[in-house]
């Protein structure tokens, strides 16, 4: 691993994070990642489905997703409230009360998500049914402070999507906190590999709509076939598939879609000796869901070790660069 990777790959995560990126809405944070491989001398281009990519290699492809777990507004009250659904694996219990962004035709509009007030013993009130059930996002609504016709002329309507809005890096001790570190951290890692594995028979794609059933990167891989599609993802601390965190790699041993050839562990195994192996009872990446459609012959999914996923998330401030060099070095031996 190199020293320099650290501070640039911390650097280009602090500035993925600040730009949101829902599913279908990718455009913004996709420009930033061109603009950062052009600097990089890295020539890409987009797809029709808007992926992102670099190099034309016929081995390997190396995926990283652009997109983030957001909300979508599914009603707009008289009040202003504003209800919404999930898209991706976004839960109310783990964001809580907090700040939100609705990302409108015409107008970004700040808004507060709430869950209603404390001070009642009402059976009907949250403040009691929070007593015996986690809270979703039918329980509670985002306050706008404008009228139905003001957020209509915002270009805030049904489908318009809703982003977490409080979205800076924190530096915490030896580790990394924030919301999106998934896909963002991984984002990093792959400008840089697009940059140190130029030379490798891969071609790296960072790819829109993962959250929602890996579109991007199944569109991908059927025009720009491989033998290997390497997802590049968190690893989740969970009592079924703990970890570490550490710096140390992770490997999905298996997840709700697939699970890499034993062979190809092995050799995982052998080039990266401390990657942590991680039989996940819950997830998918862009590499599991593409072998399981048979989009490509066989997946990996290799990530850093990750806690509090789909929430504040935090990893190890090394965790990024140390999975650039172990990725070089599989690149280079499988």
């Amino acid at each position: 691993m190199d020293a320099a990777w650290i501070e640039e790959a911390i650097g280009l995560l602090r500035r993925y994070a600040e730009i949101p990126a829902p599913p279908g809405q990718e455009e913004a944070l996709a420009a930033a990642v061109q603009e950062d491989l052009a600097r990089f001398g890295v020539e890409s281009r987009q797809d029709a489905a808007g992926n992102v990519l670099a190099g034309s290699g016929k081995k390997f492809a190396v995926l990283a997703h652009l997109d983030e777990i957001c909300l979508m507004v599914t009603a707009i009250l008289p009040t202003g409230h504003v209800l919404v659904s999930p898209m991706g694996g976004f839960h109310a219990w783990k964001f809580g009360e907090g700040r939100v962004r609705l990302l409108g035709d015409s107008e970004e509009v700040p808004g507060v998500f709430g869950l209603g007030s404390v001070h009642t013993e009402w059976e009907t009130a949250n403040a009691v049914r929070a007593k015996a059930h986690a809270m979703q996002w039918r329980d509670g609504a985002i306050h706008t402070g404008r009228s139905d016709s003001e957020l209509e002329a915002a270009g805030v309507h049904i489908g318009t999507r809703v982003v977490a809005d409080d979205r800076k890096i924190t530096d915490v001790g030896f580790l990394l906190a924030g919301r999106f570190l998934d896909d963002r951290a991984l984002l990093a890692a792959g400008v840089l590999l697009a940059r140190e594995a130029r030379d490798s028979d891969a071609w790296f794609g960072f790819t829109v709509r993962e959250e929602v059933g890996g579109q991007g990167a199944r569109f991908a891989l059927r025009e720009n076939p491989v033998s290997v599609a390497i997802a590049l993802e968190i690893g989740p601390n969970v009592p079924d598939a703990p970890v570490e965190i550490s710096d140390a790699p992770t490997l999905w041993v298996s997840d709700s879609f697939s699970s890499p050839d034993a062979v190809l562990v092995a050799r995982v195994m052998e080039i990266v000796p401390d990657v942590q192996l991680q039989p996940l009872t819950r997830g998918g990446s862009d590499a599991s869901i593409a072998q399981r459609e048979g989009l490509v012959p066989r997946g990996l999914t290799l990530a850093i070790a990750t806690d509090n996923t789909h929430g504040l998330e935090t990893t190890h401030r090394w965790s990024m660069a140390r999975l650039v060099g172990a990725t070089v070095d599989l690149l280079a031996e499988l």
